[in-house]
């Protein structure tokens, strides 16, 4: 029985086989270590990205009047800034609005005539705590205005993030 028939012969022989489990357990173990790594930094992420919204708000000067709107923007701003729960209060220039709003209006997002609201950027001191005495603040000086909360608007990313852990 010199002779193995074609049946008989394995593809892998004892010592190949062994070789070859020995990469594709490497291999694996790789995989297994970079999923690891990529679930940590996403979990890292979603939680800073947390953080970072919790504390912000922006308040919007909806006005059509440019000279109503400017002063309601500057009443709110030195009222907010007085507040105990903001840790600082700052203005969003004209020329920023314009910037951004020019991937939808091209140059005619820069024309003077355009009512764009004024806008109040809000960092709290303490977290998320304090926004709806801010509103009420802010209400009280100007029915115009409007506060929005940032992580109200980035949730779905955060909840993404969030379920990718």
């Amino acid at each position: 029985m010199g002779a193995r028939r074609a049946s008989d012969r394995r593809v892998l022989d004892e010592v190949g086989g062994l070789r070859a489990m020995t990469w594709v357990m490497a291999i694996m173990l790789f995989l297994t270590m970079l999923a690891a790594a990529l679930g940590l930094g996403t979990a890292s992420a979603a939680r800073l990205l947390d953080r970072q919204l919790a504390g912000r708000l922006t308040v919007q000067i909806v006005d059509g009047d440019p000279v109503r709107r400017d002063a309601a923007a500057q009443r709110i701003l030195s009222a907010v800034r007085r507040l105990p729960e903001v840790a600082r209060a700052t203005p969003v220039d004209r020329a920023e609005l314009t910037r951004l709003l020019r991937p939808w209006l091209g140059n005619d997002g820069a024309d003077p005539q355009l009512p764009v609201p004024a806008m109040i950027d809000i960092d709290l001191a303490q977290g998320d705590a304090g926004d709806a005495r801010i509103a009420a603040t802010v209400r009280a000086i100007s029915p115009a205005a409007r506060v929005d909360r940032h992580e109200s608007w980035m949730s779905p990313v955060s909840g993404f993030m969030t379920s990718l852990t």
